[in-house]
């Protein structure tokens, strides 16, 4: 016997516009959700890289600065650790530039303007070397085009510095490029930006630079014989050790670093401020753009 027709349940062929409008929402939710994972999963990947980056590039130029404490220089005969003191660090200079006005291009008796009025590269620190650099100056656009000059000193000194010899071997081709086409390469970040390099970041504070001579004397300085500075602001005291800063600009581009565009006024006294001093360390709140720095500084903390 047939049911009655009054008490059959209608057969259901689709959904509703309802249940599609959830099904929707629901699939959208979980699309962002995997969008954001994944945008928050390559920015990790492109700072591991830039860590990556950044250590080789520590190991390589972090001892080679060092080792100008075991250098031998000329000396005259008198104001022996003042004169070696000042003729470190031209050495320094000379090996290590953070700017091609550190360059000479044509020889003894030129240079860019590291010193003061006159003073140029002397005889004893024009080598090999310094004759590279030279010549890789020489073959550049005028130094008013170069929109990277630290980051193309850094890989100057990497590529040419012969501390090690094979040292470009260690890095991968997109880790380098020429970011301002001018024909100088320089280091690039995980976000394919020039890595910054400033041989002395005085006025930079970090977990490893404590911009303070009690704590961290500077150890080109074993005599106490440099002048006494005032910095930070409202602090007298000597120079203190400092590290090579190499810095990338994170995830925005932005260094956050103010950088002083003047020379050095002498290399007996690390007085210039090569980093303006309102800029600490990446994080503070007179420069948040550094928040997201990542530095040699700080390789163990972030």
């Amino acid at each position: 016997m047939s049911p009655h027709p009054a008490t059959t349940t209608p057969s259901r062929r689709g959904f509703t516009l309802v249940e599609l409008m959830v099904v929707i929402v629901i699939i959208s939710i979980l699309s962002s959700l995997m969008l954001a994972g994944l945008a928050v999963a390559q920015s990790r990947s492109k700072a591991d890289k830039t860590r990556s980056t950044i250590r080789k590039l520590h190991e390589i130029v972090v001892p080679q600065y060092e080792s100008f404490l075991r250098r031998r220089v000329p000396l005259p005969n008198s104001n022996l650790a003042a004169a070696r003191l000042e003729r470190l660090r031209t050495l320094s200079l000379v090996r290590m530039p953070d700017s091609w006005l550190d360059v000479a291009s044509t020889g003894i008796g030129s240079t860019g303007t590291f010193s003061s009025g006159s003073t140029t590269i002397p005889a004893w620190a024009w080598d090999g070397v310094s004759r590279g650099y030279g010549a890789t100056r020489a073959g550049l656009p005028p130094t008013t085009a170069n929109n990277f000059p630290s980051s193309e000193c850094l890989y100057l000194i990497v590529s040419r510095g012969l501390q090690e010899p094979d040292a470009l071997e260690q890095f991968r081709s997109d880790e380098m490029g020429d970011a301002d086409g001018d024909g100088a390469l320089e280091f690039h970040d995980g976000w394919r930006q020039p890595i910054m390099f400033v041989r002395w970041p005085v006025g930079f504070a970090s977990i490893i630079q404590s911009q303070n001579a009690a704590l961290q004397p500077d150890p080109f300085d074993p005599s106490r014989v440099s002048t006494v500075v005032n910095y930070p602001s409202g602090n007298v005291q000597r120079d203190y050790a400092v590290v090579p800063l190499i810095c990338s600009a994170g995830a925005d581009g932005d260094y956050g670093i103010s950088t002083g565009t003047t020379a050095w006024s002498s290399v007996a006294s690390l007085a210039t401020i090569r980093i303006d001093t309102g800029t600490t360390a990446p994080g503070t709140a007179n420069f948040p753009a550094a928040r997201d720095n990542i530095t040699n500084h700080d390789l163990t903390t972030k």
